[in-house]
């Protein structure tokens, strides 16, 4: 079995087209990558409020951890220059 077809938009597509999902019975997801990144866009515009509302409250309740990276981070890199440039 090389190829899956997606539940939404019906077509054969292989099975390098899919998310992986441990529950289901062959290890992916029921529609393909291209009809999933349309579902996830739509939940999010509708979700968009409470999407916000969770990250703000994570980040309050994890801010004195991300300062105490941030320290070590910025003190152990320093004085390193950037390769890159």
């Amino acid at each position: 079995m090389d190829k899956k077809t997606c539940k939404t938009c019906w077509r054969s597509l292989p099975l390098g087209k899919y998310r992986k999902n441990k529950q289901s019975k062959d290890g992916l997801e029921y529609s393909c990558r291209e009809c999933m990144k349309i579902e996830d866009k739509v939940y999010r515009t509708i979700h968009r409020e409470a999407i916000e509302a969770n990250h703000k409250k994570h980040r309050d309740a994890h801010r004195e951890e991300r300062r105490a990276a941030s320290y070590i981070y910025y003190h152990t890199h320093r004085g390193a220059k950037n390769e890159n440039v």
